[in-house]
């Protein structure tokens, strides 16, 4: 199962965390990516997809 969590920065961009676990190693892993100017800008660039689901969510 992945995790995305959002954080807007004091500077005012926002960031995605998606923790995952590594179906090779078993180890729970984590990407992050910053500086998007909004938050619907960083949700439509998650990897393996459009966000549609998170926007669900959200």
């Amino acid at each position: 199962m992945k995790l995305a969590s959002f954080r807007k920065h004091p500077n005012g961009t926002w960031e995605y965390r998606i923790r995952y676990k590594d179906r090779s190693t078993g180890k729970y892993k984590e990407k992050s990516k910053r500086g998007f100017k909004t938050k619907k800008s960083s949700i439509g660039s998650l990897p393996g997809g459009n966000g549609i689901g998170v926007l669900r969510i959200l």
